[in-house]
């Protein structure tokens, strides 16, 4: 069942997770659901049940994990529909000794049922940010931005990875160079970085009370993974 608010649905989230409940965490989320890194091509689970017949916490169990406890949740976007928030976790043993952390973009998303994590943008590198600013990855969201600006799809492409997937609220496609909504004007956006690391950056584009979101990560230079628009 969703939560009543994007916040309600990211702490269910953890709360779920704990829980070591299959069926209740994959009620947390809201499907198809991706969780995209740059370790590893994404993932698209299309309902629950593939969630449940997917998921397993030995492998973390194994590291000595006892619990994990969320990261303080920034909301950077908020609509009637979708949310996404700036958060992450800290994974402890039984003697609350940390075994890592993680940063995280969450793009939450309201459907029939309610609130639940859709997809997650995962930074995967520990605590700490990475050391110098990543102008090369916002400089390929600039240019993939520029190139829709001037409808020019070919060289939009270019800065797409061979598995980018665009997200919006009950779907997960692969995508396409003009997949933007309606009214967006991309020629005024405004861009920050949400989250850094060594190998992936989360960045927002502002337009208004739009927003697009993109993960971009280094593959043998600064490629897009996926995307939402708002």
């Amino acid at each position: 069942m969703g939560q009543r608010s994007a916040l309600d649905a990211y702490r269910h989230f953890f709360e779920a997770f704990n829980s070591r409940d299959v069926t209740l965490f994959s009620g947390a989320l809201n499907y198809p659901h991706v969780r995209v890194s740059w370790r590893r091509d994404p993932v698209i689970l299309l309902n629950a049940t593939e969630h449940t017949r997917n998921h397993s916490w030995d492998s973390i169990i194994k590291t000595g994990w006892d619990h994990t406890e969320a990261l303080p949740p920034e909301v950077f976007f908020d609509s009637s529909k979708q949310a996404h928030i700036s958060g992450g976790w800290t994974r402890f043993d039984r003697d609350g000794r940390v075994i890592l952390v993680n940063r995280v973009v969450y793009i939450v998303t309201r459907v029939a049922a309610g609130w639940g994590i859709q997809c997650r943008f995962g930074m995967d590198v520990g605590a700490d940010p990475a050391t110098s600013p990543q102008s090369d990855a916002v400089d390929v969201v600039r240019e993939y931005v520029n190139a829709l600006a001037h409808e020019d799809e070919r060289s939009a492409l270019l800065y797409c990875s061979d598995s980018c997937y665009i997200v919006g609220v009950g779907s997960v496609n692969r995508v396409e160079a003009a997949a933007r909504p309606s009214r967006f004007s991309v020629e005024n956006a405004g861009i920050d970085i949400v989250q850094s690391g060594d190998h992936a950056v989360s960045i927002a584009v502002k337009s208004g009370d739009r927003m697009g979101l993109f993960y971009v990560t280094q593959q043998g230079g600064w490629k897009i993974r996926a995307m939402t628009w708002a």
